[in-house]
């Protein structure tokens, strides 16, 4: 439960990644996979990229943090230089203009 590949790890990871999978569309004005043809914007996802985070309980956790095309995306949950997990769920998107 608690071991390298426990559940805890596995829930560790899981929680931050969804939450990040529903902050990006608030920065990019539509879901994964869901852009309108005719928009203005060219910015869509551009997959994933691999952060690591430390957690008091599960130690370090490799997560996926997506990306934008633009690079305008910028996580307020998994931020650079974040210390640990406790910010997870700041509840709001800063996009560089």
């Amino acid at each position: 439960m608690t071991g390298p590949d426990g559940l805890l790890k596995l829930f560790t990871k899981n929680v931050p990644e969804t939450a990040l999978n529903e902050e990006a569309p608030e920065c990019l004005g539509h879901g994964k996979n869901q852009a309108e043809p005719d928009r203005e914007s060219t910015n869509v996802r551009n997959d994933t990229r691999p952060k690591m985070v430390v957690s008091d309980a599960a130690g370090e956790i490799g997560i996926n943090v997506p990306r934008d095309r633009e690079s305008t995306f910028e996580s307020q949950i998994a931020r650079s230089g974040n210390d640990g997990l406790p910010r997870w769920m700041t509840p709001c998107c800063r996009c560089r203009e």
